[in-house]
């Protein structure tokens, strides 16, 4: 089986202790893709030793909120210093060796800012996504079904020019899927390891994270 890289959620545990936190959805969605997950702290010193190591894909997850200064309004979520910085330089690791990237949720966010894009908070939509319901995008020219799970986004105008928008929320020019113009990157704001309750949907993107990490 081939190996992948996935970063981490940081939070702290009840006694105030800096955690690392990976749900078993992601293990589980991207093991029937035929991977190895190897979760990356985002405390160790030896960052460098799971660099070395033969990686056929980088996943950047979701799961809190980007650093502020990547938004267009003020931002008073909770940062995550560490996990940026060790995220950042899985991108750049993926980057400089042509590993296909797919970015999650916050994940897609923070690529965008990387890159010089920027993020909303998403508190004034034409039609409003409530949190758990699966929504329609444009992908390919199809509808298509994808669940919810966050509060911030990326409006198109709002995208890093270096990045395409393949699949919006029309109703509301929100960026969904994205992918890079110069290297090996998916972004998606959904989460593909999460339920989507329509089959074909879930058929389309589950071909669509298969193709590309191929």
């Amino acid at each position: 089986m081939r190996r992948a890289l996935i970063s981490q959620r940081q939070q702290r545990d009840r006694f105030g202790v800096p955690i690392d936190v990976l749900e078993a959805t992601y293990i589980r969605y991207f093991e029937r893709m035929g991977y190895i997950v190897i979760p990356v702290p985002n405390f160790t010193k030896n960052l460098n030793d799971y660099l070395h190591l033969d990686i056929s894909l980088v996943i950047i997850t979701g799961g809190g909120s980007v650093a502020g200064r990547y938004f267009i309004t003020d931002n008073n979520d909770i940062e995550s210093p560490e996990r940026d910085d060790t995220e950042l330089q899985l991108y750049h690791y993926a980057i400089n060796h042509n590993i296909p990237l797919l970015a999650i949720c916050r994940g897609m966010q923070y690529v965008n800012g990387i890159l010089g894009g920027s993020m909303s908070h998403l508190t004034k939509l034409q039609i409003l996504r409530p949190i758990g319901q699966d929504h329609p995008i444009l992908f390919c020219n199809k509808k298509v079904l994808v669940n919810n799970f966050h509060n911030d986004g990326i409006y198109v105008h709002n995208l890093a020019p270096s990045l395409s928008p393949i699949g919006i929320d029309e109703e509301n020019n929100i960026v969904e899927i994205y992918s890079s113009v110069q290297h090996r990157i998916l972004g998606v704001q959904f989460h593909p390891e999460r339920l989507i309750t329509d089959d074909d949907s879930r058929y389309i993107i589950d071909e669509l994270i298969k193709s590309f990490i191929r």
